[in-house]
């Protein structure tokens, strides 16, 4: 466990702001989707940022994601998953893109609540997860690095705790609506 903090230490850095890392994926190899109505650029529908989301094709049902706005890009590739019906997006970092600092391995996931005509996704709110685990610690595994939670659940609990609270108050951000841009 030492090991595990140590790396995950040095991968601060690269957490997007307001998202809970994970170890490991939300998906296993059954849940994935390839949903073509995803692909091409989307705009953060929000006036004040010039957020821009890219889905190109991947690999079987990858998708290459490039998160852009004025401090820079970042690439990731991303998986749809569907659980119970309910899509998902699991980011994590591309391996293939030269990354400045350590990139321990990790992933992100967000609710897809549509698709069309406009990219809704919401991710886990840190404040109230966190809350909820210091809580309720045995509700999901986890660890506090320096004050940053970092989820180290297997996929099937990550899953079962995703569906149990998709529809309590609080436990997803707003969603981010981002609209076509070709």
């Amino acid at each position: 466990m030492r090991y595990i903090v140590a790396v995950l230490t040095f991968g601060l850095v690269l957490i997007l702001e307001g998202c809970i890392p994970s170890l490991h994926p939300l998906y296993t190899d059954n849940d994935l989707v390839f949903e073509p109505a995803i692909l091409g650029e989307w705009v953060l529908s929000d006036s004040h940022s010039k957020e821009i989301l890219t889905f190109t094709k991947g690999n079987e049902k990858k998708y290459k994601v490039v998160q852009a706005d004025e401090s820079g890009k970042n690439a990731y590739v991303g998986r749809l998953v569907k659980l119970n019906g309910k899509l998902f997006l699991d980011v994590e970092p591309d391996r293939e893109v030269k990354c400045e600092c350590l990139c321990p391995p990790y992933h992100m996931f967000f609710f897809v609540s549509q698709l069309e005509p406009s990219l809704r996704i919401s991710s886990l709110d840190l404040e109230w997860t966190a809350e909820f685990l210091r809580k309720n610690p045995s509700a999901l595994n986890h660890e506090f690095v320096r004050e940053d939670l970092w989820l180290t659940a297997p996929t099937k609990s990550l899953q079962a705790f995703v569906l149990k609270h998709l529809n309590t108050k609080g436990a997803f951000a707003d969603p981010n609506e981002y609209v076509r841009k070709r």
